[in-house]
């Protein structure tokens, strides 16, 4: 019987090699691209214009928060329209968080 002795595969050194970058780009659709649902549905641009919007969240009174990482903020939609912005530096933490939504049931 024959047994072959198995070696540990050679990796490099941790960060011995260049790091990959293949994150993905925002492109404009081709011209005539429109999305397609079904019949009595239809699809139009809500709001525009947030570098990276990242998270939607239905608030109790019925407004819309919308978190743009890239600027640091967060938009208040309500009836359609943005009635406020709240600029969060960083994450938008357990207090702030608190004190927004709180805010927002108030006006329910």
């Amino acid at each position: 019987m024959f047994l072959a002795a198995q070696r540990a595969p050679q990796l490099p050194a941790p960060f011995a090699t260049e790091s990959a970058n293949n994150a993905p780009r925002v492109v404009d659709p081709p011209a005539g691209a429109r999305l397609q649902v079904p019949p009595g549905f239809a699809v139009e641009t809500w709001a525009s214009g947030f570098d990276m919007p990242r998270f939607m969240l239905l608030a109790p009174g019925g407004e819309i928060l919308l978190s743009d990482s890239s600027a640091g903020v967060v938009c208040v939609f309500a009836g359609g329209k943005a009635i406020r912005q709240e600029t969060t530096h960083h994450r938008l933490e357990s207090p702030m968080r608190a004190r927004l939504l709180a805010e927002l049931s108030l006006r329910r």
